[in-house]
């Protein structure tokens, strides 16, 4: 993506809900969201910044969808 990207995911019930960006060393990149949802399908978008704010390099990064007893993994290659 360049210079930015939509990542959708569904929460299958209510519940509090973590977003995070790392890198591949398994730093923490960003928290993008951190809240409770409620069930269904919800979409947040990720500019390419830190936490701080700071455009990131081009790369590979992983993200995380954490919701209730449920963590999904994805890849994606952040491209300038």
């Amino acid at each position: 993506f360049n210079p930015s990207t939509v990542i959708e995911y569904a929460i299958p019930e209510e519940g509090r809900v973590k977003v995070t960006i790392y890198d591949l060393m398994g730093q923490e990149v960003t928290s993008l969201v951190n809240e409770d949802q409620i069930a269904g399908w919800h979409s947040v978008q990720w500019y390419g910044q830190d936490k701080r704010g700071i455009s990131m390099p081009a790369g590979v990064y992983l993200i995380s969808v954490n919701a209730g007893n449920s963590i999904k993994t994805m890849k994606l290659i952040f491209v300038k």
